[in-house]
């Protein structure tokens, strides 16, 4: 898929699956491409994932998050204990919300509804698009892209070198309109400068960051 890492994995249909891991990358067509989905909030990578229909959980450190639009935008934590949590299963049927979570030193969630955003990016909709500079800058080895949609539409993301050679695809696809924020991991480049383009119709938007190692 491309991940640097990835630890979990749920297909609700024979098409429709997500991964998670260092990213979110969902798949339409049986896991033949995957796309950046961007990365959700919280510490650490997301462990686990679980869906149905277009409801779905992850976990990521101690925290658990949903979405009910197939993982285009994601809503919570809806549970932020102190424990890291590793394991999702959600019931069987159509649009089940309901689900465990399993964690470090026998810790057991029940999973009971999407949770209430507290960071809904649908929630005071910006009024025009908006690339903020990443921090941070300089960075090593990660480091957080924020980004503002006013309207819903396709939008990529993507991170190039100082020659322009594309390095990274960071999102590709349909955002309703919001905030956002992916985390670029740098790990496994070099030492120097990069830029980071954002395009969503006419938008079009570039900034430059520093990796120093």
């Amino acid at each position: 898929t491309g991940n640097v890492s990835t630890y979990g994995v749920w297909f609700t249909s024979p098409t429709d699956g997500i991964c998670v891991g260092t990213i979110v990358q969902k798949t339409t067509n049986g896991g033949t491409t995957w796309v950046n989905a961007g990365s959700v909030g919280g510490a650490g990578n997301m462990t686990s994932i679980g869906g149905s229909g277009n409801n779905w959980w992850l976990t990521r450190g101690n925290n658990i998050y949903g979405s009910t639009d197939f993982g285009a935008t994601w809503t919570g934590p809806g549970y932020t204990g102190t424990q890291a949590l590793w394991g999702l299963n959600v019931g069987a049927g159509a649009n089940c919300l309901a689900g465990w979570s399993v964690g470090a030193t026998g810790t057991l969630i029940r999973l009971n509804g999407v949770p209430v955003a507290i960071n809904d990016p649908s929630v005071n909709i910006p009024n025009q698009f908006m690339l903020e500079q990443n921090y941070p800058n300089p960075f090593n080895p990660s480091t957080v892209i924020k980004f503002s949609i006013p309207k819903s539409g396709n939008v990529k993301l993507v991170v190039s070198d100082i020659l322009g050679k594309e390095v990274t695809v960071l999102f590709d696809g349909v955002k309703t309109a919001g905030n956002y924020q992916v985390e670029f991991d740098g790990s496994k480049l070099s030492s120097g400068i990069y830029f980071y383009s954002i395009s969503s119709g006419e938008f079009k938007e570039t900034k430059k960051m520093l990796l120093i190692k």
